[in-house]
């Protein structure tokens, strides 16, 4: 039957403490556009306020139907906010509207780029294609960098909030195939550089052989690149599959060398430098040290002392002589 089943159990220890544990779980019509929301809260890593270049920030939307949901985010609480801070955006959605499949997750992307060291909220409304819509009030906090230093860093953002662990304990009837990991968090990767982890497919049957293949099932996975072949295990072996993350600067869809990089990066800071030059107009480090050295080269010479050499008089005929 359709709707919200909830389940209480209560979970006791040997000699220790009992624990009440609600299991809360949601059963749709199989036709209906449906967008799983576990709390309407959500609260953005906190920022340095008056940067130019704040971190790009998530907030993820399940698709717990069997259809696919179409999704628009109401911007006119984000332009309110902007008008009310001098023009300012505060909150920012870079995708707005966009398409999830059933059994998906998708990651909207936001900047926070606070004014001023408090806590900025905002109510947005989301609204679902021929579904319900949902108020989620979103929360982000700037603080003084100058106060606070580097004890409020930029860290990764918790990639799982429903305390799923990383590992299957529980196996399914019938499986065969098993992985050493079944969620990889990469976390914050600097630019120009690469994150990999390990994961291994373990085939667990005695008699039977297992094929497997890598799949990309949404395009944000596109960045995240698998180095293994459609392959298979013999029974009671396993097999390593390298994942990697690319360089996050490049686009993934146009490989470039290292090389190739570091020369388009070197170039672009050039030109900025010289454009820096014409709007600012001022004296480089070398011409600075050039005119310092050639001042300090006119004091030491005025203030050496000198020894000159005078010529002697010429001698002058006395009166008394003939």
């Amino acid at each position: 039957m359709p709707g919200t089943d909830r389940l209480p159990v209560l979970l006791k220890l040997s000699r220790g403490r009992e624990i009440l544990l609600n299991f809360i779980g949601v059963t749709v019509e199989s036709d209906r556009r449906y967008i799983h929301f576990p709390s309407n809260k959500h609260m953005f890593t906190p920022v340095p306020a008056g940067q130019q270049n704040n971190p790009k920030q998530i907030y993820e939307l399940y698709n717990g139907g069997s259809v696919p949901v179409n999704y628009a985010i109401d911007l006119v609480p984000l332009e309110l906010l902007k008008q009310e801070n001098f023009d300012q955006a505060v909150f920012e959605c870079l995708n707005p509207q966009g398409t999830i499949l059933p059994g998906r997750t998708t990651a909207t992307e936001w900047l926070f780029s606070p004014l001023e060291a408090k806590t900025y909220m905002v109510d947005v409304p989301i609204h679902i294609d021929r579904g319900d819509s949902a108020l989620i009030t979103l929360t982000g906090v700037g603080y003084d960098q100058r106060v606070m230093g580097d004890t409020m860093p930029i860290s990764d953002q918790q990639a799982d909030l429903t305390g799923v662990p990383a590992v299957q304990s529980v196996p399914v009837p019938g499986q065969l195939l098993f992985l050493s990991q079944e969620r990889i968090v990469f976390g914050n990767v600097p630019m120009y550089s690469q994150a990999r982890h390990l994961v291994f497919a373990i085939n667990r049957s005695h008699d039977h052989v297992v094929s497997f293949e890598w799949h990309v099932t949404a395009s944000a996975d596109s960045r995240i690149e698998t180095q293994s072949a459609p392959a298979s295990l013999g029974p009671s072996s396993h097999g390593g599959t390298p994942a990697d993350t690319p360089i996050p600067a490049v686009d993934p869809v146009t490989p470039r060398s290292r090389t190739e990089v570091d020369t388009s990066y070197k170039e672009e800071k050039a030109n900025q430098d010289r454009e820096e030059i014409k709007r600012n107009p001022t004296f480089g480090v070398v011409t600075e040290n050039l005119l310092e050295n050639t001042l300090l080269n006119i004091i030491s010479e005025a203030t050496r002392p000198r020894l000159v050499a005078l010529l002697p008089k010429p001698s002058t005929p006395q009166s008394g002589n003939k």
